[in-house]
C-alpha cells in the first residue's frame, strides 16, 4: 500500500509456505528453526518477486497480477497439498516449544512479529531506500525524476511483502 499496489496473493503465500515448511519438517526432523523461518523467508520472497516481475517489468496493473498469482499459488498449494495435512505431532519438538513459548510474559511469535515491525518502521523511517518506496508511492513520476529506480523499488517491494508473509505462514503452521 505503501507504494500504491495492493497483493492480493498474500494468504496464498502464507498457506503454500506453511505447507511446505511444515513438509519440510516432516522430512527432515531434525531442521534447526531458524532454518525454517529461513526457508518460509526465501519461498516467499521468491513468490513476490514474481509478482514484482509482473507488476515493474511486465507492467500488468498490480490488482491483475497479484489477483492472478493468487490462483496461481493457491493451484499449487491444492495441487502439492493432495488433500493431505500437518498436524501438530508431526512437527518437531523445538518449533513447537518455540511457538508455544514466551519470554518476559510476552509470546515469542508476539516478539518476533514486534521485531520485524521495528526493523522495516526504522529502515523505512531512517535509510534512504526505505524513504524511496515513500517516494514511489507519492508520484511515480517525480520519484523517476529524482534518479529512483521506481521498477527496481517496485520489484523489491513485492519481494519484502513476499517474504513477510512467507514468515507469517511459518508462523501459522
Amino acid at each position: 500500500l505503501l507504494m500504491k499496489h495492493v497483493d492480493l496473493s498474500v494468504g496464498s503465500v502464507v498457506g503454500l509456505s506453511a505447507f511446505l515448511t511444515g513438509s519440510l519438517f516432516i522430512a527432515m526432523p531434525g531442521l534447526p528453526v531458524p532454518l525454517a523461518m529461513l526457508f518460509g523467508l526465501v519461498l516467499g520472497a521468491a513468490l513476490g518477486a514474481i509478482n514484482g516481475l509482473l507488476v515493474a517489468y511486465g507492467r500488468v496493473p498490480a490488482l491483475v497480477a497479484t489477483l492472478g498469482t493468487l490462483y496461481v499459488f493457491r493451484g499449487l498449494t491444492y495441487a502439492v497439498v493432495h488433500g493431505g495435512q500437518i498436524n501438530a505431532g508431526n512437527l518437531p519438538p523445538a518449533f513447537l516449544s518455540f511457538a508455544t513459548g514466551s519470554l518476559l510474559g510476552l509470546p515469542n511469535l508476539v516478539l518476533l512479529v514486534l521485531v520485524v515491525m521495528t526493523l522495516f518502521g526504522l529502515y523505512l523511517k531512517s535509510y534512504r531506500g526505505g524513504r524511496e518506496y515513500y517516494a514511489v508511492g507519492s508520484n511515480r513520476e517525480a520519484a523517476v525524476l529524482a534518479g529512483i529506480r521506481v521498477s527496481r523499488r517496485t520489484m523489491t517491494g513485492f519481494a519484502l511483502s513476499g517474504a513477510i508473509a512467507g514468515l507469517a505462514g511459518v508462523l501459522y503452521l
